[in-house]
């Protein structure tokens, strides 16, 4: 009785070595290391869910800013582009930020960072009006 005990845990032996030796083939406990290396941390799964900045394009034409009122997200970046005949700017009436003059064909870019609703002129044509809401 004893000799067939001790051949099936021998043959039981072989057969996990074997299995152990084939590519491709880990035990239970290398499996469990492998997923808990694969598992993303929570800094990581935050950061997957978290959306990428938008660019967003407000047109300046015809001595006005296209669109007038523009909503985005913090972290959203604003690109003016001067399709006009003149020289115009994009400045914020609280004064937070101020592009300068920049010509027919130029751009100005800004990053809004903070939420809050933030009115600008363009200061050589102040009847040009416009908001950047930021939600």
């Amino acid at each position: 009785m004893k000799h067939r005990i001790f051949r099936r845990r021998a043959t039981a032996a072989i057969l996990i070595t074997c299995v152990l030796a084939v590519p491709g083939v880990t035990s239970p406990a290398a499996a469990s290391q492998k997923k808990a290396v694969a598992t993303p941390t929570a800094k990581t799964s935050a950061a997957a869910r978290s959306p990428k900045p938008k660019t967003y394009s407000v047109t300046v034409d015809a001595t006005r800013f296209q669109p007038e009122v523009l909503n985005i997200k913090p972290g959203d970046v604003v690109v003016w582009v001067n399709k006009d005949f003149f020289a115009h700017t994009a400045t914020s009436k609280a004064g937070g930020w101020d592009s300068g003059s920049f010509a027919s064909g130029g751009s100005w870019t800004h990053t809004f960072t903070k939420r809050g609703e933030f009115p600008y002129i363009c200061t050589l044509h102040p009847t040009m009006k416009g908001t950047i809401r930021v939600k």
